[in-house]
């Protein structure tokens, strides 16, 4: 953030840019990972017929961002938050996010004219 200064129609010199000096940094990082398993196994036995699938579900996130800015910077040479000598801002935010699940599912039928069918979540 710098003053740019131009000159006037008038014959003085103006500002069209910011008031002051300054430099704003900024950090962020991120992490997301996903794990999903599942397995289905089915049996015949005569007229009858099992199936039966189950699984695991795991998402996560994590997020993180750091801010800051600083202003009448000592010289626009050297854009630092070290060298500014006027106000100092420092912020940050955190997410997080976590999502677990298991599920399951249980098929029976006989003689393919009669079926059961049990889920869970």
């Amino acid at each position: 953030m710098y003053p740019v200064e131009v000159h006037v129609a008038n014959g003085t010199m103006g500002n069209i840019g910011f008031a002051q000096t300054g430099i704003e940094e900024e950090l962020r990082t991120g992490h997301y990972s996903v794990f999903t398993a599942y397995s289905q196994y089915e049996k015949a036995i005569d007229k009858h017929y099992f199936s039966a699938m189950a699984g695991y579900e795991h998402d996560y996130e994590f997020n993180r961002n750091l801010l800051g800015e600083g202003y009448d910077l000592i010289s626009v040479d050297v854009p630092s938050i070290s060298t500014a000598l006027g106000n100092k801002v420092l912020d940050d935010v955190i997410n997080h996010w976590a999502t677990q699940g298991i599920f399951g599912r249980f098929n029976y039928n006989f003689d393919e004219k009669y079926l059961l069918e049990v889920s869970a979540r």
